[in-house]
């Protein structure tokens, strides 16, 4: 009897102090936590943890909408994200989207619930460049703890861009003499297209550097195109130069010199022998 009344009074004071923890722990629901404490060297298998959105890309927006999915224990299911590595916030407007009955594999437990929650937010404010966010799931102390010990983890990185290309053609000359003109520059990142324009005319697509033919004598101007990942379009200014060609003279008609020389020797021969002729 007095074995069955400890039991008891076990049971209840563990229920109580759970009470008291739960009230602790549901004052602290705005707290922002960190560093976290990784439980496991591995991050979490798609399966568990997943991130729909944001994927590996560039964006052309300074607001990016994040979507996930994770599957807990019902008894864990504190979650929170980061952004670039900073620090962690607590996720608390989880969308329960099934449950399923799991076996522990032993006749002495008894099976466990695990549960598949939906979480949905947006980050805001993002600036240029590159960003990570990382949705992690464990168990978040607070109060003197002060910390989260993550268990399950995973991260989407991508970027932002919402400018145009920077595009720079490198020096042509001011006067150049050949037909043949080479078109150098530069562009700040990955372009999904590029063209240029010479004398204001039909844009012509290239892949990189290339060279303007054929020029005719006169001023020219040509201006370098790029359309971003993104969709935004960038050009550089125009570039105004000039083709003088020197006229090359005529050659010196030595067929026909060759010719004349020709007749002169067979008018000189038949000369000779018209004389030598009169003599007789």
């Amino acid at each position: 009897m007095k074995k069955k009344l400890l039991s008891t009074a076990i049971l209840i004071s563990a229920l109580v102090m759970s009470a008291v923890a739960g009230t602790q722990f549901n004052k602290a629901k705005a707290e922002t936590l960190g560093p976290p404490t990784f439980l496991s060297t591995k991050s979490a298998s798609p399966d568990i943890l997943f991130i729909s959105s944001p994927q590996n890309t560039t964006y052309h927006s300074h607001s990016i909408l994040v979507n996930f999915t994770v599957t807990v224990p019902n008894a864990i299911n504190e979650v929170g994200y980061s952004v670039d590595n900073g620090s962690i916030q607590r996720i608390t407007n989880l969308v329960k989207v099934s449950e399923e009955s799991v076996p522990y594999g032993t006749i002495l437990l008894p099976p466990y619930i695990m549960v598949t929650y939906m979480g949905t937010f947006v980050l805001n404010g993002l600036s240029e460049g590159n960003h990570s966010v990382t949705i992690y799931q464990g168990y978040f102390y607070t109060g003197k703890w002060q910390r989260y010990e993550i268990a399950l983890w995973t991260t989407a990185e991508f970027s932002i861009d919402t400018g145009p290309p920077i595009l720079k053609i490198l020096e042509i000359g001011t006067n150049t003499s050949s037909q043949q003109v080479p078109l150098n520059f530069t562009i700040n990142e990955p372009a999904s297209w590029m063209a240029y324009s010479l004398d204001q005319q039909t844009n012509i697509t290239i892949s990189g550097n290339t060279t303007l033919s054929g020029l005719s004598n006169g001023g020219h101007n040509v201006t370098v195109y790029a359309l971003d990942e993104t969709g935004n379009m960038g050009a550089s200014e125009t570039t105004y130069f000039s083709v003088e060609i020197p006229e090359v003279p005529e050659p010196f008609p030595t067929t026909i010199v060759v010719a004349s020389v020709a007749s002169v020797a067979v008018v000189s021969i038949g000369l000779r022998v018209y004389f030598k002729k009169r003599k007789r």
